[in-house]
C-alpha cells in the first residue's frame, strides 16, 4: 500500500515538473518574442529618426534596440546603425574626431560578432564616414572594392562620387549605369553628373544635373558639396540672386570652413558688383 502511495506522490512529482518545464520554456519564449517585437519597434524608430537627419534620437532608439536584442537581427543592424549615426552627428557639430571614433566603433563590429551577417554594410558605413571626413581616396577604394564584390549600382555610385571630389578620372564608368535602374539612389546618379560637369567649367549642365538631384531628394541641401558647386554656377549663369541664397546655406552647412574663403570672395564679389 505505502509502495503505490510512493509511486503515486513521485508520479504526481514528475508531472508538476514536467508542467513547470514547459511553463518556463514558455515564458522564456514569450519573453523572447517580446524582446524581439521591442527591438523591432526601436529600430524602426530609429530608422526614421536617422532618415529624418535626427542623430542623436535615432542613436537613442538604437541603442534600446541593441539591449533588447543583443544577438539577434535588429540587435545586429542596430549596432551598425550606432556607429553611422555617430558618425553623421559628429559631422553636424564639427567633429572629425567623433567620426574618427564611430569609424573604430564600426571596425570592432566583427569582433563583438563572431559570425557577422552584414559585413558588407559595415563596409559601406565606414566608406561614408571617410566621405564625412573628405578622405576620398579611402572612400574610393570602400565602394569599389564593395561593387566588384557585389556588382551593386549604388556602390559605383559612391565611389564615383568620391572620384568626382577628388580629381579622379574615372568618368567613363558613368555609362555603366542605367538611371532607370535605381530608385531611390537615383538622386545620386545626377549629383555625382553635376560634380563632373562643374569640373569642366560647364556650369549650365551643373545647373540641370543638380536641380534633378534635389527635386529627387531634399536632403542634398545639407551637402557642401552639392551647396558650393550650385552656387559658384548659379553666379557664372548670371542669377545673383540664387547664388546669394546658396552660398547662405553654404554658410551654415560647410562645418569644416572647407568653402570659407570662396565663400566670402563671392559673397563680396557680388555685393561689389550689385552696388555698382
Amino acid at each position: 500500500m505505502r509502495s503505490l502511495e510512493g509511486h503515486g506522490i513521485r508520479l504526481i512529482v514528475k508531472k508538476i515538473l514536467v508542467l513547470l518545464l514547459i511553463f518556463l520554456l514558455s515564458f522564456s519564449a514569450e519573453r523572447e518574442k517580446s524582446n524581439l517585437k521591442l527591438a523591432q519597434t526601436y529600430f524602426y524608430r530609429g530608422y526614421i529618426e536617422y532618415t529624418q537627419g535626427n542623430y542623436s534620437d535615432a542613436i537613442g532608439e538604437f541603442s534600446k534596440s541593441y539591449l533588447a536584442d543583443k544577438e539577434g537581427y535588429y540587435g545586429e543592424l542596430s549596432y551598425l546603425y550606432i556607429g553611422i549615426a555617430y558618425a553623421q552627428l559628429s559631422y553636424k557639430k564639427g567633429q572629425k574626431g567623433g567620426i574618427a571614433s564611430a569609424i573604430a566603433y564600426l571596425n570592432m563590429y566583427p569582433y563583438y560578432y563572431k559570425k557577422p551577417t552584414y559585413l558588407f554594410l559595415q563596409r559601406e558605413f565606414i566608406g561614408y564616414s571617410y566621405l564625412l571626413l573628405g578622405l576620398y581616396d579611402k572612400a574610393k577604394d570602400i565602394f569599389l572594392s564593395l561593387y566588384k564584390d557585389t556588382l551593386r549600382q549604388d556602390y559605383l555610385l559612391n565611389f564615383l562620387y568620391a572620384d568626382a571630389l577628388s580629381d579622379g578620372t574615372n568618368r567613363e564608368l558613368l555609362n555603366m549605369i542605367d538611371p532607370r535602374s535605381l530608385t531611390e539612389k537615383r538622386y545620386l546618379y545626377h549629383l555625382v553628373k553635376g560634380f563632373y560637369a562643374f569640373r569642366d567649367g560647364n556650369y549650365k549642365e551643373t545647373i540641370k544635373e543638380l536641380s534633378e538631384a534635389q527635386s529627387l531628394n531634399r536632403y542634398i541641401e545639407d551637402d557642401p558639396e552639392f551647396l558650393y558647386r550650385y552656387a559658384v554656377s548659379a553666379f557664372m549663369e548670371g542669377d545673383s540672386r540664387k547664388a546669394v541664397f546658396y552660398f547662405e546655406q553654404l554658410d551654415r552647412k560647410d562645418m569644416y570652413r572647407k568653402y570659407g574663403e570662396s565663400l566670402d570672395y563671392y559673397l563680396a564679389l557680388i555685393y561689389l558688383m550689385n552696388k555698382n
